[in-house]
């Protein structure tokens, strides 16, 4: 009997919990006529994110097909440049959302201006969100790979790579650096490092037009196994954007540059070069998603005997909204190297990387 009395009240109250929870996400939406039942989830640039209570998932309904909406849930929606504004989904008028508590005072904003959108209650909650929504131009990347092996041959290696990026049109702010280490030991003979290199990359944009930009760089390296002090190359051009669409990004760009080579020991090696550059962004499948990068500098009295030439490419797999496996080849060949050192040094890693 006691049990019965303390039970029925629990699943009453269950049942409660359950019914509020679904009146929070409840929406009223009409596309093309059709009412449709479920809940918005979010909101985007291109449309409207919906779930419905025929099975799981979101869809994206086009802003155009959408004649009617309004939605319990409070949200807190990034758009513009510096604009937010917090309040329920009201409604739809001449292309605009109405977002407030009241039709009369509600704020109305293009949707194509959208950043990013958070319910109210995950930006309350998440110390992350908040972060997100306060830098919302700024981005950042690191990844770190490393192993050893005791054998008969021992062999360590590590390598980090930090990416730091800040969009905001008609501009972008590009900031890297990477350090890679390894080293190998016999039996009986003393340790050899096969690479020891620290890389630092600074690159400004500004869009010209939608499709025309301008740039400026500069990067400063040290490899201690291919005998290199410091190398800078300051580099400023115009570049193209050949291809530019939701799944592929295909730039190119040209300029010039002076590159400037220390040895160790003392010897230099410096020259006005031309700047030929490229890089691709394509989304595959999954959400994954590969990446490449590839420069030549030729030297402007010598094209053919005194140039660099370096390339990246990688490959990105989500594990989690926040981490990756990362898959990454780098190459550089030069023409002109230090006496005790090859022209070609490639490198290649595999490891996680967290993105900020």
């Amino acid at each position: 009997m006691i049990r019965s009395v303390l039970f029925r009240p629990l699943v009453l109250a269950g049942l409660i919990a359950l019914l509020v929870a679904d009146a929070v996400g409840a929406a009223e939406v009409t596309v093309k006529g059709e009412e449709l039942e479920g809940k918005v989830v979010g909101l985007a640039p291109g449309g409207l994110l919906f779930e419905t209570v025929y099975g799981k998932g979101a869809i994206e309904i086009p802003w155009a097909d959408v004649e009617r909406v309004s939605s319990d849930r409070s949200w807190v929606i990034l758009h513009g440049d510096d604009g937010d504004v917090r309040g329920r989904l009201l409604g739809i008028e001449d292309g605009e959302l109405l977002i407030g508590s009241d039709p009369a005072t509600a704020v109305r904003i293009d949707p194509a201006t959208i950043l990013r959108t958070f319910t109210e209650e995950e930006y309350q909650d998440s110390t992350w969100d908040a972060l997100r929504a306060r830098y919302r131009y700024w981005s950042a990347d690191f990844s770190l790979t490393g192993g050893i092996t005791q054998a008969t041959t021992d062999s360590s290696n590590l390598a980090s790579d930090l990416q730091i990026e800040r969009k905001r049109d008609p501009t972008r702010l590009l900031t890297t650096a990477s350090y890679r280490y390894s080293d190998t030991k016999e039996k009986g003979l003393p340790r050899t490092k096969n690479d020891n290199a620290i890389r630092g990359l600074v690159r400004g944009e500004y869009d010209l037009s939608e499709r025309v930009y301008t740039y400026t760089s500069a990067t400063a390296e040290y490899d201690e196994v291919q005998s290199i002090s410091i190398r800078t190359v300051p580099k400023l051009g115009v570049g193209y954007r050949v291809i530019k669409t939701e799944k592929v990004e295909l730039n190119a760009d040209v300029g010039g540059s002076y590159v400037y080579e220390r040895f160790f020991g003392g010897d230099t090696n410096d020259y006005f070069a031309a700047a030929f550059g490229s890089s691709c962004v394509y989304q595959l499948p999954g959400s994954a998603k590969f990446e490449c990068r590839g420069e030549y500098l030729p030297a402007v009295d010598d094209w053919t005997r005194n140039y660099l030439l370096r390339g990246l490419a990688q490959v990105s797999i989500p594990l989690l909204e926040w981490m990756s496996f990362r898959f990454r080849v780098e190459d550089e060949y030069t023409s002109q190297p230090a006496d005790d050192a090859d022209h070609n040094r490639l490198t290649v890693t595999a490891g996680l990387g967290v993105t900020f």
